[in-house]
């Protein structure tokens, strides 16, 4: 009979199963930690590209503002410098400046705003990315008053103006307000101007403080957008400082 010797392997530590636990759990932190940072980083990334994006909006706003700025203080300078000599009875004098001024009137503007960032900011749920609160804060409200505050006024506005159109239509000669309006003066249609007929004298005193109205209002928006493109120079600043951007 054949005798087999039996081997034993020697049995490990438990320090072994304590060291290939631990270096087990090293590498699974580690992959933990990488793919931590690589989110953050391209989250961070994100965040400064919005900022870029956000920067390129608010100096388009700020140029917006520049231009519908101009046209509403020259509108109300034209009503400021016109309207009393339109109170009835109008002298034949003025008949030409009521004229003009009914043709000034006839234009008419609205801020055009550049939310391209904020939409998709907002859409996207990316408010999160920006860490800087005062910068976040700050764009909510800048937001927040375009959309109500400025949107209120200018609807406001052009419902006034729609009445005072209207009117216009029931005091002036349309082929003299249309070269008015065209040429800033009746042209070759100079001589046709006539006394406003005295039985409008009632409908003329409305139109003249219905343009008071009118006035009172774009005296709001002239002081809503000064404001807001004070605040969007400031948040421009604050972003450029913040992410370091040119």
């Amino acid at each position: 009979m054949e005798v087999h010797a039996h081997t034993h392997t020697a049995r490990k530590k438990w320090t072994h199963y304590f060291w290939e636990f631990l270096m087990l759990f090293l590498a699974v932190f580690c992959g933990f930690l990488a793919e931590y940072q690589l989110e953050h980083k391209i989250e961070h990334d994100r965040e400064k590209q919005y900022m870029k994006t956000l920067v390129e909006d608010l100096k388009a706003d700020t140029t917006n503002y520049n231009t519908t700025l101009r046209f509403w203080k020259q509108t109300d300078s034209a009503i400021a410098v016109n309207r009393p000599l339109i109170k009835p009875p109008i002298a034949k004098e003025n008949i030409s400046k009521a004229y003009r001024l009914a043709a000034a009137l006839m234009n008419s503007d609205e801020f055009v705003y550049n939310d391209r960032t904020i939409e998709q900011l907002r859409g996207s749920g990316s408010f999160r990315l920006i860490r800087n609160d005062s910068i976040s804060g700050s764009l909510i409200r800048y937001d927040s008053y375009i959309r109500n505050s400025l949107r209120s006024q200018e609807k406001f506005s052009q419902n006034i103006l729609q009445n005072l159109l209207h009117i216009q239509n029931e005091i002036f000669d349309s082929e003299l307000l249309e070269s008015y309006f065209i040429n800033n003066s009746a042209g070759n249609y100079e001589h046709l101007l006539k006394e406003i007929n005295p039985s409008k004298n009632d409908l003329l005193f409305k139109y003249y403080n219905e343009i008071f109205l009118y006035k009172s209002i774009i005296y709001y928006i002239i002081i809503s957008e000064t404001r807001l493109k004070q605040k969007a120079i400031a948040l421009i600043e604050l972003i450029k400082r913040s992410y370091h951007l040119k």
